[in-house]
């Protein structure tokens, strides 16, 4: 609520311990000038504020920068990972008189990924790729026929299902899913999906 005792719209406080931006005040910052928050800083944006970046504008997580959330930290590193995650598209397609189809290791760690192959493919393995925290990794086998089956290895690294049981590989059938997460470096976690599990020894 404004204070009706000052004319300015921006102005200091008695004492000098508060400038305050009145309704229809603005602080300007120059080209070349800047703001700084030092250790022990704080910039709060209260219920009903906002934070706004326009068009061109950014906003730089710096390396080893941390964005804090109400219940956890979340790294720069975890953000980019995320945002990867929903936004990668990869397609694994097999044709000709191919019967089986290996994937060694695939090459990142997020992302949607979609097998497909003609009536010759009966079985595929794919590797999972190391576990970073912030992935988010779907395997999709919608798109392959008949009795064919996709199985999913790891390798150095562990992986568990919904029960938080550890598994050594799993397999998904034709028209089958699986979606895995990364809250834990090294770990993959399976929360939902079709899919037969193979518990590690």
């Amino acid at each position: 609520m404004a204070d009706t005792n000052y004319q300015e719209l921006v102005y200091h406080k008695r004492g000098g311990d508060e400038l305050v931006i009145a309704s229809g005040g603005t602080i300007t910052m120059e080209d070349g000038g800047t703001a700084t928050i030092e250790s022990g800083g704080q910039l709060t944006v209260e219920s009903g504020g906002e934070l706004e970046i326009e068009s061109g504008g950014t906003l730089d997580l710096n390396g080893g920068a941390d964005f804090y959330t109400v219940d956890q930290s979340n790294t720069a590193e975890k953000i980019r990972n995320l945002i990867l995650s929903l936004t990668t598209h990869t397609d694994y397609y097999v044709s000709g008189g191919v019967s089986f189809y290996n994937v060694s290791q695939m090459p990142v760690a997020y992302g949607y990924h979609l097998w497909s192959g003609d009536t010759t493919m009966s079985k595929g393995s794919v590797t999972l790729p190391a576990p970073d925290s912030g992935c988010i990794l779907w395997l999709n086998t919608d798109k392959l026929v008949g009795d064919a089956n996709l199985s999913v290895l790891v390798s150095g690294y562990s992986i568990i299902n919904q029960g938080s049981i550890a598994l050594s590989s799993f397999e998904i059938s034709a028209v089958g899913y699986v979606k895995l997460i990364c809250t834990v470096a090294g770990q993959w976690a399976i929360v939902e999906g079709n899919f037969t599990e193979h518990l590690a020894a």
